[in-house]
Order: structure tokens, then C-alpha cells, then sequence
């Protein structure tokens, strides 16, 4: 029985982990954008 419950928090932590890392990708983009580029 606890053995679902494990997987169940572990599949919930994964879309989390997931939807939160898209923000972070773009957000890498730009702060490697703004390093690289420039801008004034």
C-alpha cells in the first residue's frame, strides 16, 4: 500500500519538476543572452 503512495508523490514531484524547469530553461537562455550579446 505505501509503495503507491511513493509512486504517486514521485509522478506528482515529476510533473512539478517538469513545468517548473521550462521557466528555468528560458529564463538560462536570457541571462546567457544578455552575457553574450550585450546589449546596451
Amino acid at each position: 500500500m505505501t509503495l503507491f503512495v511513493f509512486a504517486d508523490a514521485y509522478w506528482r514531484y515529476a510533473r512539478w519538476w517538469e513545468w517548473l524547469g521550462y521557466p528555468a530553461i528560458v529564463a538560462m537562455l536570457g541571462v546567457f543572452y544578455l552575457m553574450v550579446a550585450k546589449p546596451r
